[in-house]
């Protein structure tokens, strides 16, 4: 048995490595001038190899309760053929239509489920939150929703009765923007609010282990990579696309995730994304540090009241997330349904995302079959939770006086995690 659990191991070490080398290549990618069709090819080799060593890297079979086991099984699933196949789909634009697109996520879905089943666990959500130390008896919603306070309704009309949820941002954006700019926000001054950030945080010595591009792209507003290397190197990269006000504290964001992997290392997809996220809304919350860092480059007055409208919209931020949570809940649960046709399925879920958002946020997509496009649902699943969990946590951890990076996950024990999120219950 030992023996077996040393090879499960040893493998698992094979995948991390390769997919070190897969996110490495990957922001050489993101973060180029130019498609590099030569970095396309590395990547998809990688990610080839990688699915390679985890199809036919068997678990150990000692129930659901190790994260490890729970993570790597998640990963063997992603990396299935049918799975990635369908994914694709929505990672590189291979749907347009919602009602096309509300089809083939209720399919993906079904096979995640199929898979995880395989795996040994009930659910592709039971495995998912299992790999995030969140322990899941029941469903989805229920699993997670117990570390949320249920918000306040709020009217969100002017933001979220569009087309469709990417353009919601925009509306974000323009409301930021709406306050008069003392001058041109240029590329450069996102790269020196992060200096001045490290500086308010102490962190200076992390500034030259941080690679900074900013550049429009179409990949995210912001992402965090983790660029370490097998030999103990640890750096991480940020890349935002430069939109106004917003992209700061989307660099603040950011910022909080790459502090967590200078400190603590062996990859973000080791630590659990509530607590990860907990991090980064440590530093993109903390509002005497970002205050200092914007006065460094605009007016007081004009910081004053970029602040007020970002608390204001993290209020309509969680009201978002928590009916996300509660249609991806209804859709894990509809996709296994065997008595019904996919088209009635799409219908019922599009109901129930009139009823959900109507009832948090007063609106609605347009055409509430659109709710297939948000990128949480098919990209990156049983995530969502982790923006309300981790903006609890992070007040948990603000109210001890812990710094970003302070607390580690492998610095404590598993007991120690569940306290955290326990009181966020309170």
């Amino acid at each position: 048995m030992a023996g077996g659990r040393d090879r499960w191991l040893e493998g698992l070490k094979v995948v991390l490595s390769l997919k070190s080398d897969a996110d490495r290549l990957r922001w050489s990618l993101y973060s180029s001038d130019s498609v590099d069709t030569e970095l396309q090819e590395a990547i998809a080799v990688a990610e080839h190899a990688m699915g390679a060593v985890l199809e036919t890297l068997e678990l150990p079979d000692d129930g659901d309760s190790d994260t490890t086991r729970a993570y790597i099984a998640l990963r063997k699933v992603e990396a299935s053929y049918d799975v990635r196949q369908l994914r694709d789909l929505f990672e590189y634009d291979g749907v347009t239509s919602a009602e096309s697109a509300a089809e083939l996520l209720i399919e993906l879905c079904a096979l995640r489920n199929e898979c995880a089943r395989r795996c040994w666990y009930n659910s592709y959500p039971a495995m998912a939150l299992t790999a995030q130390c969140i322990p899941s008896t029941s469903g989805y919603a229920h699993a997670v929703l117990r570390y949320l306070g249920e918000p306040r309704r709020i009217d969100a009309k002017e933001y979220l009765s569009i087309e469709c949820f990417d353009k919601y941002w925009a509306g974000v954006e323009a409301r930021l923007n709406s306050v008069a700019v003392c001058g041109v926000v240029r590329d450069r001054d996102y790269v020196d609010f992060i200096a001045a950030m490290l500086g308010s945080l102490k962190l200076e010595c992390l500034s030259s282990s941080i690679d900074i591009v900013v550049k429009d792209q179409p990949y995210a507003s912001g992402i965090c990579f983790d660029l370490s290397t097998d030999v103990g190197i640890r750096r991480a990269g940020i890349l935002l696309r430069p939109t106004g006000i917003r992209s700061f504290f989307v660099a603040a964001h950011e910022l909080g995730h790459a502090v967590l992997c200078l400190q603590h290392g062996g990859g973000l997809t080791n630590i659990p994304s509530w607590f990860d996220e907990s991090n980064a809304y440590l530093v993109e919350d903390n509002q005497p540090d970002v205050r200092a860092a914007l006065r460094e480059l605009f007016d007081d007055n004009a910081v004053s009241s970029w602040l007020a409208i970002h608390s204001e919209l993290r209020e309509i931020e969680y009201c978002r997330i928590y009916a996300s949570i509660l249609l991806e809940d209804a859709i894990w649960a509809m996709a296994d349904r065997r008595d019904i046709s996919v088209r009635e399925k799409v219908e019922l879920i599009s109901e129930m995302c009139r009823e959900i958002y109507s009832t948090y946020l007063n609106t609605c997509y347009r055409d509430a079959r659109e709710w297939a496009f948000d990128s949480f649902r098919s990209i990156d699943p049983v995530y969502v939770h982790s923006y309300g969990i981790g903006r609890n946590a992070a007040a948990i951890l603000r109210s001890c006086r812990c710094r970003p990076g302070q607390l580690g996950p492998y610095d404590v024990s598993r007991e120690a995690l569940d306290a955290i999120l326990a009181k966020t219950t309170r």
